[in-house]
């Protein structure tokens, strides 16, 4: 408005040479601020609304040299590339993090959702996505090698970071190629070790003893032993329940659910409900402690137990706290075991027997460090142990779960007594089961019996029971004592 006459100015236009042809968006004078604008339309949002880019300027000139520059990356890259920087780093991990959490496993999001809050947001989070170079990568890295992170950890936290770069990328966000090509540092020497046989025995035996001294100690017993001769992961082990023990025919576990506490949708907010993915499978057993389902199809399996173990479970099936989960070795009130705990318990079992995996040094009279085996090394030993015994590897993948398993009657009749020979030969490796002969389905051959009276036995066999036979056979050569 003009002071002295009270009517409406007119507007500026730009010149000639400022001027826009259809389709090539606007460029025009905005009144309210004396700023020179020029507006690109870039598509439609989620929402279906129009969305639109903008540069301005006091001066003419420099504001139609900004829009020339936003039109020229429209053009040549895309509507997406010519997006404005709208988000910082750590407004996208923010957003990204949200749509993780409905997309993949609670253990891995609980762990994506560290990597971000701990080391991605404090050390980038500030920086646009479009200003983001290589050298922000590499300070992620460099502060938790700083923290005293393994490069294998750094590497991980690394992979998540540019997967989620790439996620701002196919959303329409311009970010450099720099930072997402960044190779993650080496991997660390893991110092993962199995048991020696000696350690495994003096375990063995000593769970034994105790069960002998009092019959009460049998759960105990049983969840460490089981770990040496079912292979069973922690996760499997600690949400095993009653109704899959079986002690009938083959005696075996079925494992095909782990325990699990699941993250809520809003962190420490109860009343939010649980974040579980899409198509993920999860029973609820008490407040968040959750059965969910084994991390691949290959999890699941049929594991025998050899008749020491399976005596020691029918004891304390009497002596089992009740509890809502039917769990076999819950905690003593019932409430279900955590990891910690079950970790403290397999550390003071080490303690007590004198088991190191590096031993501690003495420094003036007393012993310094010193490292534990972790429980997950429980189950890298009953594989060694296995190759050791020079079992078929298909057996041992079938008793680990580390394949698939066919869902046929007759695969899944013969895998399951071979992967019970197999942990038979185990037992007798730790001395938990005297030196039988194995089940005979041929007659011993007689003084007077001939090469074709055998193999005319051997003939007769249906498949099973030549399947059985020969991989028996092949055990008893590999592990004759």
């Amino acid at each position: 408005m003009s002071p002295r006459t009270g009517q409406k100015k007119p507007a500026k236009q730009p010149r000639r040479s400022h001027q826009t042809n259809h389709g090539e968006g606007v460029f025009y004078h905005r009144a309210s601020d004396d700023r020179w604008v020029g507006a690109l339309e870039v598509g439609d949002n989620a929402l279906g609304n129009r969305k639109r880019i903008t540069v301005s300027d006091k001066d003419e000139d420099a504001a139609w040299d900004k829009f020339q520059a936003k039109r020229k990356v429209l053009l040549l890259e895309g509507r997406a590339a010519a997006k404005t920087r709208t988000k910082t780093t750590g407004a996208w991990l923010k957003e990204w993090l949200e749509a993780e959490q409905l997309r993949v496993r609670p253990k891995t999001f609980k762990g994506t959702r560290t990597y971000v809050t701990r080391w991605m947001i404090p050390t980038v989070g500030r920086v646009q996505l479009e200003d983001l170079e290589a050298k922000h990568a590499k300070a992620i890295i460099k502060a938790m090698l700083d923290a005293g992170k393994s490069t294998t950890y750094a590497g991980t936290v690394l992979g998540q970071f540019q997967s989620a770069l790439r996620a701002a990328v196919a959303e329409g966000y311009r970010v450099p190629d720099a930072p997402r090509l960044v190779r993650k540092p080496a991997k660390a020497i893991h110092d993962r070790r199995d048991l020696s046989i000696d350690e495994a025995l003096l375990v063995v035996k000593h769970l034994g003893k105790l069960v002998d001294e009092d019959p009460r100690a049998s759960g105990y017993a049983s969840r460490w032993l089981a770990a040496f001769l079912a292979g069973m992961r922690q996760g499997e082990a600690l949400g095993m329940e009653w109704d899959r023990v079986h002690f009938d025919g083959v005696p075996r576990f079925d494992i095909s659910w782990q325990l699990q506490q699941l993250p809520y949708k809003t962190q420490y907010d109860r009343t939010s409900g649980f974040a579980v993915p899409h198509g993920h499978k999860s029973r609820q057993i008490w407040g968040s402690w959750h059965h969910v389902e084994l991390k691949s199809e290959s999890g699941y399996r049929l594991a025998p137990m050899i008749n020491v173990l399976m005596e020691m479970l029918k004891i304390w099936k009497e002596y089992c706290p009740p509890n809502d989960g039917n769990l076999v070795w819950p905690r003593d009130n019932g409430m279900p075991k955590d990891v910690a705990e079950d970790r403290k318990e397999w550390r003071e079992l080490q303690e007590t027997l004198g088991i190191w995996k590096t031993p501690p040094e003495t420094i003036n009279g007393q012993q310094v460090g010193g490292q534990h085996f972790v429980v997950h090394e429980i189950r890298h030993t009953t594989a060694s142990i296995l190759r050791h015994m020079k079992v078929d590897a298909k057996t041992i993948r079938d008793i680990l779960g580390h394949a698939d398993v066919s869902t046929t009657e007759m695969y899944q009749h013969v895998s399951l007594e071979l992967a019970q020979e197999a942990m038979q030969a185990l037992g007798r490796q730790l001395q938990l089961v005297a030196d039988t002969p194995a089940v005979e389905i041929i007659p011993a051959p007689t003084n007077t019996a001939t090469v074709d009276e055998l193999l005319s036995a051997f003939a007769a066999l249906d498949p099973t029971d030549r399947s059985m036979f020969l991989a028996r056979a092949a055990v008893l050569l590999a592990n004759p004592t």
